[in-house]
């Protein structure tokens, strides 16, 4: 399993400290993403690491979950999970807003932002691009993207989610973004993205 997963669609209260079958401890924080929805994006994390709320969390928009990661290597991880109810921003509106929150953090530690953001699809592929540009110029980078080599203008080849559960209507709307390869001296290996119970996941070494 992944030690650091940033997960959605979880119904409930947030998460504390517990213990593996092994004896190491796992943290996790959640809240909801509106006051009268039970969804909420969650982060937890598998010792040697952990995770605690950052500082300037409340700041954040409600569908933001910002999170102050420490262990091997220490960060900010930005968890997101874009919603859409009456009277609220659209999808990328809403991601746009968390990029807003991002920039005047992103030099002071190395950042991670990772969830579903419910695009892009045909209809708002050039307004995520833009908001793709923007967290490129903040020193974020697609990490599927960099694991495959695929340039901002090519599509992914791998469906994070399937509208309906039908397969020929694939969109991949789960992302994680990084630092690119050799700004922390990590490098990534592994980025899984996928829709529902399943985490949002990240995996780097050196």
């Amino acid at each position: 399993m992944p030690r650091l997963s940033a997960l959605t669609q979880l119904d409930g209260g947030h998460l504390t400290c517990i213990s593996t079958a092994d004896g190491r401890s796992v943290t996790g924080l959640g809240r909801r993403v509106w006051s009268g929805s039970s969804k909420e994006p969650v982060v937890v994390a598998r010792e040697p690491w952990m995770v605690t709320l950052h500082e300037h969390a409340g700041s954040a928009p409600a569908w933001v979950l910002p999170v102050r990661v420490s262990g091997p290597t220490s960060f900010t991880l930005v968890a997101v999970w874009t919603l859409v109810f009456q009277g609220t921003p659209g999808y990328v509106a809403q991601l746009d807003r968390a990029a807003d929150w991002v920039e005047p953090f992103s030099t002071k530690a190395p950042t991670v932002l990772a969830g579903d953001l419910n695009a892009p699809i045909s209809s708002t592929q050039n307004a995520y691009d833009k908001v793709e540009r923007r967290l490129n110029e903040l020193g974020l980078v697609d990490a599927y993207r960099v694991a495959h080599g695929l340039e901002l203008d090519e599509q992914p080849t791998e469906p994070t989610y399937f509208h309906h559960r039908r397969q020929d209507q694939p969109f991949h709307i789960d992302h994680v973004f990084v630092p690119p390869p050799g700004r922390t001296g990590r490098r990534s290996r592994r980025a899984t993205s996928t829709r529902g119970s399943p985490p949002v996941a990240a995996t780097t070494s050196r």
